[in-house]
Protein backbone atom coordinates (compact mmCIF):
# COMPACT_ATOMS: atom_id res chain seq x y z
CA UNK A 1 0.00 0.00 0.00
CA UNK A 2 1.12 3.79 -0.99
CA UNK A 3 2.26 5.56 1.98
CA UNK A 4 -0.58 8.12 2.82
CA UNK A 5 -1.13 11.26 5.22
CA UNK A 6 -4.48 11.33 7.03
CA UNK A 7 -5.79 14.57 8.00
CA UNK A 8 -7.80 14.54 11.26
CA UNK A 9 -10.27 17.11 10.63
CA UNK A 10 -12.76 14.82 8.62
CA UNK A 11 -13.74 13.37 11.76
CA UNK A 12 -17.52 15.04 12.16
CA UNK A 13 -18.93 14.95 16.06
CA UNK A 14 -21.94 13.08 16.82
CA UNK A 15 -24.72 14.90 18.67
CA UNK A 16 -24.99 11.84 21.03
CA UNK A 17 -27.91 13.02 23.30
CA UNK A 18 -30.92 15.16 22.00
CA UNK A 19 -30.36 16.91 26.14
CA UNK A 20 -26.97 18.89 27.81
CA UNK A 21 -25.73 16.39 30.35
CA UNK A 22 -26.34 17.80 33.86
CA UNK A 23 -23.74 20.76 35.05
CA UNK A 24 -20.92 18.90 37.28
CA UNK A 25 -17.49 19.49 37.83
CA UNK A 26 -16.08 16.91 35.76
CA UNK A 27 -18.46 17.95 33.28
CA UNK A 28 -16.85 21.75 33.69
CA UNK A 29 -13.46 19.90 33.28
CA UNK A 30 -13.95 18.38 30.26
CA UNK A 31 -15.36 21.06 28.58
CA UNK A 32 -12.64 24.06 29.57
CA UNK A 33 -10.19 21.30 28.73
CA UNK A 34 -11.78 20.99 24.90
CA UNK A 35 -11.94 24.81 24.61
CA UNK A 36 -8.59 24.85 25.45
CA UNK A 37 -7.45 22.41 22.68
CA UNK A 38 -9.56 24.76 20.23
CA UNK A 39 -7.82 27.99 21.49
CA UNK A 40 -4.27 26.23 21.20
CA UNK A 41 -4.71 23.40 18.72
CA UNK A 42 -0.56 22.96 18.30
CA UNK A 43 0.11 22.59 22.14
CA UNK A 44 -0.32 19.14 23.71
CA UNK A 45 -3.23 18.98 25.34
CA UNK A 46 -2.05 17.61 28.79
CA UNK A 47 -5.57 18.57 30.52
CA UNK A 48 -7.86 17.04 27.84
CA UNK A 49 -5.97 14.20 27.94
CA UNK A 50 -6.08 14.50 32.03
CA UNK A 51 -9.91 15.41 31.88
CA UNK A 52 -10.95 12.45 29.36
CA UNK A 53 -9.24 9.88 31.43
CA UNK A 54 -11.00 11.07 34.62
CA UNK A 55 -14.40 10.45 32.81
CA UNK A 56 -13.26 6.70 32.39
CA UNK A 57 -16.93 4.87 34.31
CA UNK A 58 -19.05 8.41 34.91
CA UNK A 59 -22.30 7.73 32.67
CA UNK A 60 -23.83 10.60 34.18
CA UNK A 61 -21.21 12.91 31.47
CA UNK A 62 -21.43 10.45 28.77
CA UNK A 63 -21.82 13.36 25.98
CA UNK A 64 -19.27 15.63 27.12
CA UNK A 65 -17.15 13.53 27.80
CA UNK A 66 -18.01 11.70 24.09
CA UNK A 67 -17.23 14.94 22.43
CA UNK A 68 -14.13 15.05 24.51
CA UNK A 69 -12.82 11.90 23.64
CA UNK A 70 -13.12 12.58 19.89
CA UNK A 71 -11.64 15.83 19.90
CA UNK A 72 -8.74 14.26 21.86
CA UNK A 73 -8.74 11.24 19.31
CA UNK A 74 -8.85 14.14 16.09
CA UNK A 75 -5.68 15.68 17.76
CA UNK A 76 -3.59 12.43 18.27
CA UNK A 77 -4.24 11.73 15.10
CA UNK A 78 -3.34 14.47 13.58
CA UNK A 79 0.00 14.63 15.48
CA UNK A 80 0.47 11.16 14.62
CA UNK A 81 0.62 10.08 18.53
CA UNK A 82 -1.03 7.02 17.10
CA UNK A 83 -1.03 5.11 21.17
CA UNK A 84 -3.09 8.39 22.30
CA UNK A 85 -5.13 8.19 19.22
CA UNK A 86 -6.22 4.46 20.29
CA UNK A 87 -6.94 5.78 24.15
CA UNK A 88 -9.08 8.51 22.78
CA UNK A 89 -11.21 6.34 20.60
CA UNK A 90 -11.47 3.92 23.39
CA UNK A 91 -13.03 6.64 25.91
CA UNK A 92 -15.13 7.65 23.03
CA UNK A 93 -16.65 4.29 22.45
CA UNK A 94 -16.95 3.54 26.33
CA UNK A 95 -19.33 6.85 26.44
CA UNK A 96 -21.30 6.16 23.10
CA UNK A 97 -23.82 4.02 25.02
CA UNK A 98 -27.83 2.98 23.98
CA UNK A 99 -29.91 2.10 21.24
CA UNK A 100 -31.38 5.79 20.17
CA UNK A 101 -29.82 6.31 16.83
CA UNK A 102 -27.69 8.99 17.72
CA UNK A 103 -26.13 6.72 20.11
CA UNK A 104 -25.43 4.17 17.08
CA UNK A 105 -24.18 7.23 14.76
CA UNK A 106 -21.87 8.28 17.71
CA UNK A 107 -20.61 4.47 18.61
CA UNK A 108 -19.62 3.90 14.66
CA UNK A 109 -18.12 7.37 14.09
CA UNK A 110 -15.38 6.13 16.69
CA UNK A 111 -15.24 2.77 15.49
CA UNK A 112 -14.36 4.23 12.41
CA UNK A 113 -12.03 6.54 13.58
CA UNK A 114 -10.19 3.56 15.37
CA UNK A 115 -9.76 1.54 12.12
CA UNK A 116 -8.53 4.78 10.39
CA UNK A 117 -5.64 5.54 12.96
CA UNK A 118 -4.59 2.02 12.30
CA UNK A 119 -4.61 2.47 8.49
CA UNK A 120 -2.41 5.25 9.28
CA UNK A 121 -0.27 3.75 11.70
CA UNK A 122 0.94 0.88 9.72
CA UNK A 123 0.72 3.16 6.06
CA UNK A 124 4.91 2.58 5.88
CA UNK A 125 5.07 -1.10 7.79
CA UNK A 126 2.00 -3.00 6.40
CA UNK A 127 0.66 -5.39 9.07
CA UNK A 128 -1.99 -8.32 7.84
CA UNK A 129 -2.90 -8.00 11.58
CA UNK A 130 -3.77 -4.35 11.45
CA UNK A 131 -5.29 -4.37 8.10
CA UNK A 132 -7.85 -7.05 9.19
CA UNK A 133 -8.60 -5.34 12.50
CA UNK A 134 -9.16 -2.10 10.69
CA UNK A 135 -11.39 -3.88 7.99
CA UNK A 136 -13.83 -5.75 10.54
CA UNK A 137 -14.20 -2.76 12.52
CA UNK A 138 -15.54 -0.75 9.44
CA UNK A 139 -17.68 -3.53 8.08
CA UNK A 140 -19.14 -3.53 11.53
CA UNK A 141 -19.68 -0.16 10.91
CA UNK A 142 -21.27 -0.13 8.11
CA UNK A 143 -23.29 -2.39 8.61
CA UNK A 144 -24.49 -0.36 12.33
CA UNK A 145 -25.14 2.67 10.51
CA UNK A 146 -26.42 0.96 6.99
CA UNK A 147 -30.31 0.61 8.25
CA UNK A 148 -30.54 3.70 8.91
CA UNK A 149 -28.95 5.22 5.78
CA UNK A 150 -32.23 3.01 3.99
CA UNK A 151 -34.26 5.43 6.43
CA UNK A 152 -33.07 8.16 5.50
CA UNK A 153 -33.90 7.57 1.76
CA UNK A 154 -33.83 9.89 -1.50
CA UNK A 155 -32.96 12.86 -0.21
CA UNK A 156 -31.44 16.54 -1.92
CA UNK A 157 -28.44 16.34 0.30
CA UNK A 158 -26.35 13.74 1.93
CA UNK A 159 -28.07 12.48 5.05
CA UNK A 160 -25.88 12.19 7.84
CA UNK A 161 -25.90 8.65 8.34
CA UNK A 162 -25.44 8.40 4.44
CA UNK A 163 -22.31 10.72 5.03
CA UNK A 164 -20.95 8.42 7.67
CA UNK A 165 -22.00 5.37 5.81
CA UNK A 166 -20.15 6.50 2.80
CA UNK A 167 -16.65 7.59 4.80
CA UNK A 168 -16.83 4.34 6.59
CA UNK A 169 -17.08 2.35 3.02
CA UNK A 170 -14.59 4.28 1.50
CA UNK A 171 -11.98 3.21 4.17
CA UNK A 172 -12.91 0.01 4.22
CA UNK A 173 -12.92 0.05 0.34
CA UNK A 174 -9.56 1.53 0.66
CA UNK A 175 -8.08 -1.11 2.92
CA UNK A 176 -9.32 -3.74 0.28
CA UNK A 177 -7.67 -2.46 -2.31
CA UNK A 178 -4.32 -2.32 -0.32
CA UNK A 179 -4.94 -6.42 0.25
CA UNK A 180 -7.32 -7.09 3.05
CA UNK A 181 -9.56 -10.04 2.99
CA UNK A 182 -12.84 -9.54 2.30
CA UNK A 183 -15.75 -11.17 3.36
CA UNK A 184 -19.75 -10.96 2.37
CA UNK A 185 -22.23 -9.52 4.93
CA UNK A 186 -25.61 -9.38 4.13
CA UNK A 187 -27.34 -6.04 5.24
CA UNK A 188 -30.38 -5.70 6.90
CA UNK A 189 -32.73 -2.91 6.84
CA UNK A 190 -34.25 -1.40 10.40
CA UNK A 191 -36.69 -4.51 10.46
CA UNK A 192 -34.33 -7.02 9.94
CA UNK A 193 -35.51 -7.54 6.46
CA UNK A 194 -32.33 -8.68 3.98
CA UNK A 195 -31.12 -5.76 1.39
CA UNK A 196 -30.35 -7.30 -2.28
CA UNK A 197 -26.91 -6.95 -3.05
CA UNK A 198 -26.98 -5.17 -6.51
CA UNK A 199 -24.09 -5.90 -9.14
CA UNK A 200 -22.88 -2.83 -11.80
CA UNK A 201 -24.40 -3.95 -15.26
CA UNK A 202 -22.65 -2.06 -18.46
CA UNK A 203 -20.03 -2.85 -21.64
CA UNK A 204 -16.63 -2.86 -21.69
CA UNK A 205 -15.91 0.76 -23.11
CA UNK A 206 -17.99 2.47 -20.24
CA UNK A 207 -15.46 0.72 -17.55
CA UNK A 208 -12.71 2.04 -19.97
CA UNK A 209 -13.98 5.21 -19.69
CA UNK A 210 -14.29 5.40 -15.99
CA UNK A 211 -10.76 3.71 -15.96
CA UNK A 212 -9.15 6.63 -17.66
CA UNK A 213 -10.87 9.14 -15.27
CA UNK A 214 -8.32 8.00 -12.29
CA UNK A 215 -5.38 10.05 -11.81
CA UNK A 216 -3.28 12.00 -9.14
CA UNK A 217 -2.28 11.17 -6.01
CA UNK A 218 -3.97 8.00 -3.40
CA UNK A 219 -7.32 8.64 -2.23
CA UNK A 220 -10.63 8.00 -1.56
CA UNK A 221 -13.84 8.91 -3.47
CA UNK A 222 -17.65 7.64 -2.24
CA UNK A 223 -20.57 7.92 -4.91
CA UNK A 224 -24.16 8.25 -3.79
CA UNK A 225 -26.32 6.69 -6.64
CA UNK A 226 -30.16 7.12 -6.65
CA UNK A 227 -31.50 4.99 -9.34
CA UNK A 228 -34.94 4.52 -10.72
CA UNK A 229 -36.96 2.10 -10.69
CA UNK A 230 -35.38 0.35 -13.77
CA UNK A 231 -31.68 0.59 -12.15
CA UNK A 232 -31.15 3.11 -14.28
CA UNK A 233 -29.07 6.02 -12.26
CA UNK A 234 -31.28 9.18 -11.72
CA UNK A 235 -28.66 10.84 -10.39
CA UNK A 236 -25.09 10.15 -8.97
CA UNK A 237 -23.16 12.89 -6.33
CA UNK A 238 -20.21 13.06 -4.15
CA UNK A 239 -20.52 11.72 -0.53
CA UNK A 240 -17.21 10.96 0.50
CA UNK A 241 -14.09 12.32 -0.60
CA UNK A 242 -10.58 12.00 0.69
CA UNK A 243 -6.88 12.63 -0.86
CA UNK A 244 -3.34 11.85 0.53
CA UNK A 245 -2.20 15.30 0.06
CA UNK A 246 -5.02 17.47 1.74
CA UNK A 247 -4.50 19.97 4.43
CA UNK A 248 -6.35 19.26 7.70
CA UNK A 249 -9.08 22.40 6.22
CA UNK A 250 -9.35 21.26 2.82
CA UNK A 251 -10.17 17.49 3.77
CA UNK A 252 -13.78 16.98 3.16
CA UNK A 253 -13.45 19.00 -0.48
CA UNK A 254 -13.45 17.38 -3.68
CA UNK A 255 -9.63 17.85 -5.59
CA UNK A 256 -8.79 18.47 -8.60
CA UNK A 257 -6.15 16.06 -9.41
CA UNK A 258 -9.51 13.62 -10.01
CA UNK A 259 -11.89 14.22 -12.48
CA UNK A 260 -14.99 13.66 -10.36
CA UNK A 261 -17.59 15.12 -12.65
CA UNK A 262 -16.17 12.42 -15.38
CA UNK A 263 -16.38 9.29 -13.41
CA UNK A 264 -19.84 10.52 -12.12
CA UNK A 265 -20.98 11.16 -16.00
CA UNK A 266 -19.72 7.47 -16.47
CA UNK A 267 -21.37 5.67 -13.59
CA UNK A 268 -24.75 7.24 -14.90
CA UNK A 269 -24.26 5.39 -18.38
CA UNK A 270 -24.03 2.10 -16.43
CA UNK A 271 -27.56 0.19 -14.98
CA UNK A 272 -27.50 -1.71 -11.51
CA UNK A 273 -29.31 -4.90 -11.38
CA UNK A 274 -29.93 -7.29 -8.50
CA UNK A 275 -27.21 -9.58 -7.96
CA UNK A 276 -27.64 -13.09 -8.60
CA UNK A 277 -28.11 -15.48 -5.57
CA UNK A 278 -29.42 -13.02 -3.44
CA UNK A 279 -31.89 -14.02 -0.95
CA UNK A 280 -35.26 -14.70 -1.82
CA UNK A 281 -38.03 -11.47 -1.00
CA UNK A 282 -35.10 -8.93 -0.50
CA UNK A 283 -35.03 -5.71 -0.56
CA UNK A 284 -34.00 -3.57 -3.64
CA UNK A 285 -32.12 -0.67 -2.37
CA UNK A 286 -32.43 2.59 -4.48
CA UNK A 287 -29.97 4.74 -2.99
CA UNK A 288 -26.36 2.86 -3.74
CA UNK A 289 -22.74 3.75 -2.45
CA UNK A 290 -19.79 2.92 -5.14
CA UNK A 291 -16.58 3.36 -3.46
CA UNK A 292 -13.23 3.97 -5.39
CA UNK A 293 -9.46 3.77 -4.04
CA UNK A 294 -8.02 6.05 -6.16
CA UNK A 295 -4.29 6.45 -7.52
CA UNK A 296 -3.83 2.63 -6.74
CA UNK A 297 -2.61 -0.52 -8.79
CA UNK A 298 -6.36 -1.86 -8.19
CA UNK A 299 -8.41 0.46 -10.44
CA UNK A 300 -11.48 -1.22 -12.03
CA UNK A 301 -14.51 -0.85 -10.45
CA UNK A 302 -16.01 -3.88 -8.59
CA UNK A 303 -18.96 -5.62 -10.16
CA UNK A 304 -20.45 -5.47 -6.55
CA UNK A 305 -22.29 -1.79 -5.36
CA UNK A 306 -23.28 -1.21 -1.70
Amino acid sequence: MRAIFLAAAFFAFANAASAQPEPSPLADQLQTAQAELTASPHARPEHLIAAVAAAEGHSEVDVTAYRAAMALGTWALDAQDFNLAHRAWASALAHAVGSSPAAVFARNRARMSEAVTLIAQYARMPSAAARVQAYNSLQQAASELYPYVLQEGVTADIAPFQAAFAETIGWRDYGQAAGTPRSTVPMQDLSGASVCRMMWHGNDDIFSSLDRAFSGLPGIVVFRVVTDGSGAPASVDVAYSQASHMSASAASQPYGAHDFDRMARVLSRLRVEQASGAPANCIVPHVLFQALALGSEQRSLRPEIN
